[in-house]
């Protein structure tokens, strides 16, 4: 209770069941961003160029938000349809286990690590979401082995799966020359270190009324003003969705009522009168 950087471990698994309308999960959120600038690449073909990474402008400290657009950008529809298939299979369950605040951390530090390890290794242009994606599952990593005494043999296959995964896209990489591998490898490394220092660290901790929590330690915690980004940002979501709502009903109304009645109108039958007896 004194600690400031233990908090309760709770993972919701059934949150996407009692999920409200325009309550969508952070990776669905961050997939549809990654479509919504496809989309304004295909018909503003300027906006690649303008996020693209570019090393040299990088290398001379210009142009500095090619360090997180490229992360949002992608060489075609194959391209995209790979990466957000990945962050849609790994990325649910890191945000849950995360929680939205560290999650989104992880993503935006891991393409920018992603980023900068090409920017300095490799001259050529490249974009895509890989880097992040690659952190994601480079975190995911990270806490499986980290809390293996808690997870069991689960957690050890799913470790050993996710790393032969990840293998596995290396060595396709470097027979690949059109993939950047090295935003691969920054993309990893930032994921991995945003969960070795900030990513749940679970302890079991026995009560002095018996019984027993399970308490998340991270060696570091975030702080409070950038875990609480995801909730702000709902809030507001919600407020203008609300206020929509608000504006689409009220539209709903006739303004010309002395058209008569729409389709879908139902006359209310009358309120029941009790009528004693021997009065007319």
């Amino acid at each position: 209770m004194e600690d400031k950087r233990s908090r309760l471990f709770q993972v919701d698994v059934g949150r996407k069941g009692r999920r409200r309308p325009n309550d969508f999960s952070w990776t669905s959120k961050l997939v549809f961003v990654n479509i919504a600038a496809f989309v304004v690449q295909v018909f503003r073909p300027d906006f690649t160029n303008w996020g693209v990474k570019l090393s040299d402008k990088l290398l001379a400290g210009q142009e500095l938000h090619r360090l997180i657009t490229p992360m949002f950008l992608h060489g075609g529809i194959f391209h995209l349809y790979t990466n957000m298939y990945s962050l849609r299979q790994v990325g649910t369950d890191v945000e849950r286990i995360f929680g939205p605040g560290r999650f989104l951390a992880t993503y935006v530090v891991s393409g920018i690590s992603g980023t900068l390890l090409s920017a300095v290794k490799s001259p050529n242009p490249s974009l895509g979401a890989s880097g992040a994606v690659f952190g994601v599952v480079g975190a995911y990593f990270v806490f499986l082995t980290r809390n293996e005494w808690l997870l069991g043999r689960v957690g050890e296959s799913m470790s050993l799966a996710i790393g032969q995964t990840m293998l596995l896209n290396v060595v396709l990489g470097v027979m690949n020359p059109m993939i950047d591998n090295w935003a691969h490898l920054g993309g990893a490394l930032g994921g991995a270190s945003m969960a070795h220092f900030f990513g749940p660290r679970l302890y079991l901790t026995e009560l002095p009324s018996g019984g027993r929590l399970l308490i998340d330690r991270p060696i570091l915690r975030l702080p409070r003003s950038i875990e609480s980004i995801p909730e702000k940002v709902t809030r507001q979501c919600q407020r203008v969705f609300g206020m929509m709502h608000v504006g689409r009903v009220q539209s709903d109304t006739s303004e010309k009522p002395w058209r008569g009645p729409s389709r879908n109108y139902r006359p209310q039958p009358p309120r029941n009168r009790s009528i004693k007896p021997g009065k007319v």
